[in-house]
């Protein structure tokens, strides 16, 4: 025998390591692993964001709990988009679908954020002066919501792309032609 052994570059491809007539699943399109790694990164920042909002929550009054649990919608959505995250690596369809509903609703959140945070931004600058938050921090904030915002838009948009859409159905395929064996036990 020669080392190093001849054939395949991926020994695994070797037909001793396939089961014959076993449906192959195709590698993962380079659109969904970027999808994910967004995903991980809003979920990221939505527990950033969850953070902020408990440490300040001692400065609020009761006339804004409807406000703080409108500002907590958003930062718990991007948690379930960061969660889902694992699911779609995973290729299962159900969650894929959900991530649509879910980004896209996380999507409109971040929106009305980004308008409320730049249209009332004069009006909160006295709130950021007596918590020595700065100048500036209105406008950064608006900023990195409205990147996440174009994030959840572009999640939406690699997973409902033809390759992708193609991967979940070749995973949902390979899972269903060969289901789990029921193995006879010691009893039987």
């Amino acid at each position: 025998m020669t080392y190093p052994p001849q054939g395949p570059a991926n020994p695994y491809q070797h037909a001793a390591y396939q089961a014959s007539g076993r449906q192959v699943v195709p590698e993962r399109p380079s659109q969904v692993l970027t999808a994910a790694v967004l995903m991980f990164a809003i979920g990221f920042i939505g527990v950033l964001m969850m953070i902020s909002l408990v440490s300040d929550a001692g400065h609020m009054s009761s006339q804004s709990v409807g406000p703080a649990f409108a500002g907590c919608l958003g930062p718990m959505l991007h948690i379930a988009v960061g969660v889902l995250a694992v699911f779609v690596l995973r290729g299962q369809h159900g969650p894929r679908v959900a991530v649509f509903c879910v980004a896209g609703a996380a999507a409109l959140c971040d929106g009305f954020s980004v308008i409320s945070s730049a249209t009332v931004s004069s009006q909160l600058s006295d709130y950021a002066y007596n918590y020595s938050l700065g100048p500036g921090y209105f406008a950064i904030l608006a900023i990195v919501t409205g990147l996440v915002l174009i994030a959840n838009v572009v999640i939406v948009i690699m997973l409902a792309t033809g390759r992708a859409a193609a991967w979940f159905a070749a995973v949902r395929a390979a899972k269903t032609a060969y289901p789990a064996q029921n193995y006879p036990t010691q009893w039987s």
